[in-house]
């Protein structure tokens, strides 16, 4: 290709529009942290920000990336995983590279890699990827389905580490490759640029903020462009697996050997590892499992309702949720809701305990999507005890259970007795040196995201609060503007906006003794702030893809 026409297209007013869309949304969305401020700020400055992008880019030699803030979500009830917050206008140049990328490389990606495809239906303009929830995974259980009847051995692994793993100089190689150009021009530098972000960190050994230090090596995780890059990088290792005599299939780094007997499964494998070590990259042992037998297969191939373990749900308050039906896995769910495709049907009693990490998860499903669907004002006393229990015990389901938390807190539904005991136990999860940051950080998000009814009114959750439990919340938010997570910290000033402090207030406080361990995204917030606050500009979001739909990802 020609590198000069490829990188016109990148820097172009039109795609850089277009990125800015497609970050805003995203960002929105789907990205697991999101700052208001920022984003607010976005929304009101659009052609600005489109503009000053065009500055940037015209110098593109001089274009740095301006450092990014590092968090971490519970990724078991022991681990962490970090996540890169990248600030706004990279993140745009970043989708505005990997959006051009996308539209030529995409068709050469092979028909068995499953996640993260380049959108390319009439939601394009607003959507990069794929919808995972009515496309992507759908598609990728049919596939397994098919192969199960075809094939008497299935064998199931991933990468180990994947995201963290990637090399950059194998990651450049490889697109110039893809390309078909030299990694030293001008659109291939960029690339290396964005790659190497520089990052904060919050160190708790010595209570300090640690650099910024550029990533070396992986992807910083947290938006929606790294799920098509590492398509790239996986893309020789695919075409390679498509000449094997197994049918292998990839949702990101989860992958599916079919074949007709063990020997050439393991034969498979082998050839798989192999390529994977050539880009730094092995298998999870742990989680390679081989099924020989038709009932093996059935239990070990991903399943419709597995979606849940690879990416957020969406509950609705059930008065507002339209009929669907879940008789067809092939039936496609509304474009507004990702729901299960098949019924969750476990079932937990008073008595239940929840003693792994899996019990944590099912229970979570259990009050979203099993029994009891949703029906926040079918929830009783013991069922907060069990969200207590997974929010103190069970990090790992933690986000999840956040959100069902202030579902029964605050939904209009709720029953009244159980709402009041749901709203004393979000204060004391707050206030709980057990609990996660990040989930502390979740319950503040969902209290204070701006939404919408089918009505078109817009509102907020921390809006049901009686003006004394609002005062409690404003005491323990302004506690946690100190948090060392720079999310909870961020996400604490800004439900102190939400509760009606001024920007001469919020700077106060920021700058108060021991006030803010993340000065930096502190001060950049509060350079932001307009007064009055313009919460009704997140209704340009709600309404892409929520327009009547009270909805929300845990």
């Amino acid at each position: 290709m020609d590198h000069v026409r490829l990188l016109s297209q990148v820097v172009s007013k039109v795609n850089l529009r277009r990125a800015v869309e497609y970050a805003l949304r995203d960002r929105y969305c789907s990205d697991h942290f999101f700052s208001f401020f920022e984003l607010e700020h976005a929304l009101a400055h659009k052609n600005e920000i489109v503009d000053e992008l065009l500055y940037e880019m015209v110098h593109l030699e001089k274009y740095t990336p301006r450092s990014a803030y590092a968090y971490f979500p519970p990724k078991s009830d022991l681990c962490f995983r970090r996540m890169v917050y990248l600030p706004f206008k990279d993140l745009a140049v970043r989708y505005a590279l990997v959006a051009v990328l996308a539209d030529h490389l995409d068709i050469s990606l092979s028909p068995r890699c499953f996640a993260n495809r380049r959108e390319d239906s009439e939601n394009r303009p607003s959507r990069f990827l794929q919808d995972f929830a009515s496309v992507a995974w759908p598609s990728f259980c049919r596939w397994q389905r098919q192969c199960a009847g075809r094939h008497k051995v299935l064998l199931r692994t991933d990468i180990s580490a994947f995201y963290d793993s990637i090399s950059h100089e194998c990651m450049i190689d490889t697109v110039a490759n893809a390309l078909s150009i030299d990694t030293r021009t001008p659109i291939m530098e960029l690339f290396g640029k964005l790659l190497r972000v520089p990052v904060l960190s919050y160190s708790y050994l010595t209570d300090t903020v640690v650099g910024p230090e550029p990533m070396h090596q992986g992807l910083p995780i947290g938006n929606t462009t790294e799920g098509f890059l590492a398509n790239l990088y996986l893309r020789p290792v695919d075409d390679v697996m498509d000449r094997t005599s197994v049918e292998f299939g990839r949702y990101n780094d989860d992958m599916r050997l079919f074949s007709a007997t063990r020997e050439d499964a393991l034969d498979a494998v082998l050839v798989l590892q192999q390529e994977l070590l050539g880009r730094c990259l092995n298998l999870n042992a742990s989680k390679t499992e081989i099924a020989e037998t038709r009932e093996a297969i059935e239990k070990l191939r991903s399943k419709d309702h597995d979606v849940y373990g690879y990416l957020p749900e969406y509950d609705v308050v059930p008065d507002e949720l339209p009929p669907v039906s879940h008789d067809s896995v092939a039936a496609e769910p509304p474009a507004v809701l990702d729901v299960p495709f098949d019924e969750f049907d476990r079932k937990f009693t008073p008595n239940s305990r929840l003693t792994k990490a899996a019990h944590a998860k099912d229970f979570c499903k259990f009050l979203s999507q099993g029994e009891l669907r949703g029906q926040v004002e079918s929830r009783e006393l013991w069922h907060l005890r069990r969200l207590e229990d997974v929010l103190t015990k069970w990090k790992g389901s933690s986000r999840h259970a956040a959100w069902l938390l202030v579902q029964t807190a605050c939904f209009d539904k709720a029953n009244g007795a159980v709402s009041g005991q749901a709203r004393s136990l979000m204060f004391r999860m707050l206030a709980s040196p057990a609990v996660a940051e990040y989930a502390k950080y979740r319950v503040l998000h969902h209290l204070v995201k701006p939404r919408r009814r089918w009505s078109g009114d817009q509102f907020r959750l921390v809006d049901n609060l009686t003006e004394s439990q609002k005062r409690t919340l404003m005491e323990l938010a302004e506690s946690l503007v100190a948090s060392p997570a720079f999310e909870l910290a961020l996400t604490s000033l800004y439900a102190l906006r939400a509760c009606g402090l001024s920007g001469k207030q919020l700077t106060a406080i920021a700058s108060g003794s021991g006030a803010a361990r993340h000065p930096g995204p502190i001060a950049d917030s509060l350079s932001l702030l307009t007064e009055p606050e313009e919460p009704h500009l997140f209704a340009e979001l709600a309404t892409q893809e929520e327009p009547d739909v009270y909805a929300e990802s845990y």
